[in-house]
């Protein structure tokens, strides 16, 4: 294990070690906070998930906290700390750069990017999956509001909550898990899946990155609408190289679907990573609030998801 990676869980409470410094967000099952540690004077921050046992059973939240002792990568969220108490399940994790937000807020704030900026944001993300697919484990939940990145442009694969680890399982998995628009055909068909359903929301993660939208009209009915899907079109310039790869990840077909190292290992992965990383770092300069006002009014609002538009409407470099 590297350094930074929870081994145990943590004796005595989390208000007795660490001082709340500010919320972050929160939903039905719990918030997120940021964090400093009483001992420590020079007021390092960390990120603190709060989980609610009366939302969810106690195995229920305590299964990521448990799942991420036994994870070390630089593309996936690190545990410090894990607690259990009465009320609730907290895991303090790194928190990386001196900001952080949701992918899904600066996807949101950001025009369209270029091949090449969003080669680099899928290589580190397709990288946490190989990580996880190496090690025979499926997430189950890859989406944008899954992955936080810094204001170094690293991401982090989080929300480990759907999480199987397929070496262990009795029985293969068939049960309806996932986000509406980044579920696989295979799980709303009930068939057996495993690894394949996380290529597919990578892949829809991917379209959304570069199109700035979903790669299917789901018209408030997933199930009907995907299955006979054969394809998509794609709604500006696109290399050749990028169409094959999607068209590879979202094949409706699981056992003709890509996997993680076909992913990795595509022509597409081989371009330039160049760009002007200034131009991507505008959104960490506005106060975090109003990104996820924002985010909360508008993205939550609409079926089909169109990326904000500020000042230029394509950004190439």
């Amino acid at each position: 294990m590297g350094p930074g990676v929870c081994t145990a869980m943590t004796n005595g409470e989390f208000n007795e070690i660490y001082s709340i410094v500010k919320y972050l967000d929160g939903g039905t099952y719990g918030r997120i906070y940021i964090a400093v540690k009483k001992s420590d004077a020079s007021n390092q921050e960390f990120v603190v998930k709060f989980l609610k046992k009366l939302a969810i059973n106690h195995d229920s939240a305590l299964k990521e906290g448990l799942i991420l002792l036994t994870l070390d990568h630089p593309n996936i969220v690190k545990c410090l700390d894990l607690f259990d108490n009465d009320e609730y399940v907290q895991m303090v994790m790194k928190h990386s750069g001196s900001r952080t937000m949701g992918f899904h807020i600066y996807l949101n704030n950001l025009p369209f990017f270029s091949e090449n900026v969003a080669r680099f944001f899928m290589k580190q993300i397709s990288l946490a999956v190989k990580y996880l697919h190496d090690i025979n484990r499926a997430h189950l939940d890859i989406k944008d509001t899954n992955v936080v990145i810094n204001d170094q442009l690293e991401l982090q694969l989080i929300d480990f909550g759907f999480s199987e680890d397929l070496n262990s399982l009795k029985e293969p998995i068939n049960g309806m898990v996932g986000t509406v628009h980044f579920i696989a055909p295979e799980v709303y068909l009930r068939k057996f899946y495993g690894k394949s359903v996380d290529i597919w929301a990578l892949g829809v993660t991917l379209y959304l990155m570069y199109y700035g939208r979903f790669p299917f009209d789901y018209d408030y009915n997933a199930e009907k609408t995907i299955i006979p899907l054969t394809g998509f079109k794609p709604i500006r310039e696109s290399s050749e190289d990028l169409l094959h790869l999607l068209h590879w990840m979202l094949n409706v077909d699981d056992e003709k679907r890509a996997t993680i190292d076909d992913v990795i290992n595509h022509k597409w992965f081989s371009g330039s990573y160049e760009f002007k990383r200034y131009l991507f770092e505008t959104p960490f300069s506005v106060d975090i609030n109003e990104l996820n006002h924002y985010f909360r009014v508008s993205y939550r609002s609409q079926n089909s998801f169109t990326r904000k538009m500020i000042k230029n409407p394509l950004i190439e470099n």
